[in-house]
């Protein structure tokens, strides 16, 4: 028990270990923090979001996690669909996003795994089951309780199939921003909407096993 106790206590601070003063205060205007990591041999690298949602973690991951939602209003999403469930906390989710000219539009299907982890934080892990256009794909979705809100760190790493994807490194950083900042839009926007909330709360928790 002391074990699990010491994890849940120290998340939130070795989160905030990443940052300095200025960053954090930086933070608190809702600004981005940006990360990447140059993977060897890799032509995109795993790149870090780290941003300020005014909702608390259990709203934010609620919201998120309601895949088929996610084409209303992430750009270019063309379908989101669940497909199956392995448990109540794991899914399969099938997407089809358009992708800019010359590399074609990804078709793809992600394993979507929620957990909660103790004292109000929130993960969503989504890894690749079948993509037409990536090698690789992974990443996760981490909510940290932080002044009256969430600290959101969101990574992603993607290993594009296509010879010509290097060219498009910057490109890849710039859309993931966006759709970060899609993401947080959308969950300030529908904190106060108590139906679809008091829905996808009641959902989030039976997924986790907390009901």
């Amino acid at each position: 028990m002391i074990k699990y106790i010491i994890i849940f206590i120290s998340l939130p601070t070795m989160v905030f270990s990443y940052f300095n003063t200025e960053e954090l205060e930086n933070l608190k205007k809702g600004e981005f923090i940006i990360r990447e990591r140059k993977i060897p041999q890799r032509p995109w690298p795993e790149v870090t979001v780290y941003k300020f949602i005014r909702a608390y973690p259990l709203t934010a991951i609620s919201l998120l996690s309601d895949y088929e939602k996610q084409t209303n209003y992430i750009k270019n999403l063309k379908k989101a669909k669940i497909v199956k469930f392995i448990k109540k906390n794991h899914s399969h989710v099938d997407f089809e996003m358009k992708i800019p000219f010359p590399l074609k539009d990804s078709v793809y299907r992600t394993g979507n795994v929620i957990d909660f982890l103790g004292s109000e934080l929130y993960r969503l892990s989504w890894y690749q089951v079948s993509s037409n256009t990536t090698r690789e794909s992974k990443g996760f979705a981490l909510f940290v309780p932080f002044y009256n809100g969430t600290l959101l760190k969101y990574r992603s790493y993607i290993y594009p199939k296509s010879s010509l994807a290097g060219l498009f490194k910057g490109n890849f950083v710039k859309t993931l921003v966006r759709d970060v900042k899609s993401i947080v839009s959308y969950i300030e926007a529908k904190k106060s909407d108590k139906k679809l909330l008091g829905k996808e709360i009641f959902r989030l928790i039976k997924a986790t096993g907390r009901d």
